[in-house]
C-alpha cells in the first residue's frame, strides 16, 4: 500500500507508527489500526438527561472511521478502550452494524474505564475484549499507570492529550495531539465531543499536533 509521504512516520521497538489527522494511529508493521477514546453513544446519554446534544457528532465518528479504513486497509483494527461512553443504547447498536460491513477486518477491543455494557454487547459486534495487547515490544493499554515500570513501551489512550500553543504577539491555540516521551505514548480522542486534557511534555519528548487535517510537529517552545 502506497502511503501518504506527507504523514509522519515514527519507529517504537522496530513498528512504523503513522500519525493521521484523523487522530487514529496505523501500525503499519502488523497492519493494525488504533483508534482510542470514541465513546459511543455519548450524545443519546446526553440527551436522555436533558441536554440538548446533536446526533451528528455519531454520524460524524461512523464518516472518520470509514475514510481512516479505506485510507490504510488494515488488517485490524485495535480499540485502545472508552469504545462506548456509558450503558447500551442505540447508538451503539448503529456502531455495530456498521463494524459488521467489515467482516475480514479483526477487531480488538481494549477494555477502558467506561465500557462498561454487558459482555454480549461487544462479541455481537465482532469485537475480541482484551484486558491489554502486548506484541512486539510495545504494551497497548487504555490508561498507563502513573510510573511506567516495564520493559515494552507503552502506549494507551484515556487522557485525551493535547498541547498548548503560544504565538508571538500572544495568542493561544489549544490542540489534540499525539506524544511520545522515553518509555510511553499517548494517542489523541478519535470521537467527537469528547473534550481534550492539557498535558505537559518535556523538552526531549516528540509532540505532534493536529491542526487544518494535518499532523505537525511542535517544540516544547512554541
Amino acid at each position: 500500500m502506497m502511503i501518504d509521504s506527507k504523514l509522519p512516520i515514527i519507529t517504537i521497538e522496530g513498528n512504523d507508527l503513522i500519525l493521521h489527522p484523523s487522530k487514529a494511529l496505523y501500525n503499519e508493521t502488523t497492519s493494525t489500526l488504533v483508534v482510542s477514546d470514541l465513546h459511543i453513544g455519548k450524545s443519546a446519554h446526553f440527551r436522555k438527561n436533558g441536554i440538548a446534544i446533536p446526533s451528528l457528532a455519531n454520524k460524524n465518528n461512523f464518516w472518520k472511521l470509514v475514510e481512516v479504513i479505506e485510507f490504510f486497509n488494515p488488517k485490524r483494527i485495535l480499540f485502545l478502550g472508552d469504545v462506548a461512553h456509558s450503558h447500551h443504547n442505540h447508538e451503539w447498536d448503529d456502531f455495530a452494524d456498521f463494524l459488521m460491513q467489515y467482516p475480514s477486518i479483526e477487531k480488538l477491543l481494549v477494555l477502558g474505564n467506561h465500557d462498561i455494557m454487558k459482555a454480549e454487547h461487544y462479541t455481537q459486534a465482532g469485537l475480541k475484549v482484551l484486558r491489554e495487547l502486548t506484541e512486539l515490544g510495545i504494551c497497548w493499554l487504555h490508561e498507563a499507570p502513573e510510573e511506567v515500570d516495564s520493559k515494552e513501551y507503552v502506549i494507551s489512550g484515556h487522557v485525551h492529550p493535547s498541547v498548548l500553543l503560544k504565538g508571538a504577539a500572544g495568542q493561544k491555540l489549544n490542540l489534540p495531539c499525539f506524544y511520545f516521551g522515553k518509555k510511553e505514548a499517548l494517542v489523541p480522542a478519535f470521537g467527537e465531543f469528547t473534550g481534550t486534557y492539557k498535558i505537559k511534555p518535556k523538552a526531549e519528548d516528540r509532540v505532534w499536533v493536529i491542526a487544518e487535517n494535518k499532523v505537525i510537529e511542535v517544540s516544547k517552545k512554541s
